[in-house]
């Protein structure tokens, strides 16, 4: 077992933990427990991912966001396809500053839609597909612990996670040619980009159930997740090997609250570019999200179903249909919260 390493700036619990998945089970549940109630953030290293996986997506996915925009376009995603590429996503309905590449299971979903693959380059598919299916079962490991962080059984959560409707966002961020926005915003009020600057991704909270998330060593620290306690936002700076775990609104539903889905943006960068790669865990479409935990206390929200709410989710990303982004406080069980 190796002791995980911590960037120079880590801050020993300032900011999010680092887990060392090598360990025993039972340390391990109780530290995931420890950090959900705490930040809803965590890292995970030790945790079997093939380096040869990343090393090899990582080279496909900088070659395929090198190629001309009129390229990408080709495979664009629109309000009947979720998947594809794309350049005008809305967080908070303001414009996120980055490019993406969404892709799911192989299938033709109904609400997600089918994966689109691009001709170049020629490895992309293979790369990403391998990749897909390791951060896919590292996420369903994951969701074992959560499980146990609640007192449930391992398998607990596997009827509405096998089969899933996950998928994979590939995120570059380019130099921030504009005004970017200032790394200590705390306004209640969004920024307006032609006065305040722009954010990568605005504030929000991830609707799944849980988000692995893979930050480059040497990419700008851009994500901020913001602590409750202290009420400011906070840095997660990556630790050598690491992926970033942060729990969504699907697990805050299923904990009745206990695990709260954590808000967090992304900052802009004037000076040099950025990748990111989010996994996202979700459930099945008819899967009900509704109180999972055995204790006493009256459910917060009414049930639903993960199809409803990622179809609403879905539709307050695009830019075309001006609706608003659909969030899981609309569910909540009035005189509850």
């Amino acid at each position: 077992m190796t002791t995980p390493e911590r960037p120079k700036e880590f801050r020993a619990g300032r900011e999010p933990p680092v887990i060392n998945l090598g360990g025993a089970e039972g340390p391990i549940v109780h530290e995931i427990a420890d950090a959900c109630e705490r930040w809803g953030f965590f890292q995970v290293v030790n945790h079997d991912v093939n380096p040869e996986t990343i090393r090899l997506f990582d080279e496909s996915v900088e070659a395929f966001f090198a190629q001309p925009s009129d390229l990408k376009r080709k495979v664009k995603r629109h309000a009947d396809n979720s998947r594809g590429w794309f350049d005008d996503e809305l967080t908070k309905q303001t414009p996120d500053f980055k490019e993406v590449f969404d892709v799911g299971e192989e299938g033709d979903f109904a609400i997600d839609g089918t994966n689109q693959w691009p001709d170049e380059p020629t490895r992309f598919r293979t790369d990403v597909k391998r990749y897909f299916c390791e951060l896919e079962t590292l996420a369903l490991r994951l969701a074992g612990y959560l499980a146990q962080a609640l007192s449930l059984e391992t398998q607990s959560f596997d009827p509405e996670l096998r089969p899933n409707t996950s998928f994979l966002r590939i995120n570059y961020y380019p130099v921030c040619t504009t005004r970017a926005a200032p790394e200590d915003w705390n306004s209640e009020e969004e920024p307006k980009p032609d006065k305040d600057g722009v954010f990568s991704v605005n504030r929000h909270t991830d609707s799944g159930m849980l988000t692995v998330l893979r930050q480059r060593e040497g990419d700008p620290c851009s994500l901020q997740v913001f602590d409750r306690v202290a009420q400011r936002w906070t840095r997660v700076h990556p630790a050598k090997g690491a992926f970033i775990i942060n729990i969504g609104d699907v697990c805050q539903v299923w904990s009745n609250d206990r695990f709260q889905s954590p808000v967090h943006r992304v900052l802009a960068n004037p000076e040099q570019e950025r990748y990111s790669a989010p996994f996202f865990l979700n459930p099945s479409y008819e899967a009900v999200m509704q109180k999972r935990t055995l204790d006493d206390v009256p459910p917060r929200y009414r049930p639903f179903t993960w199809g409803e709410f990622r179809r609403r989710r879905f539709e307050g990303d695009l830019e075309d249909t001006g609706k608003a982004d659909v969030q899981i406080s609309d569910y909540q069980i009035a005189g509850r919260l």
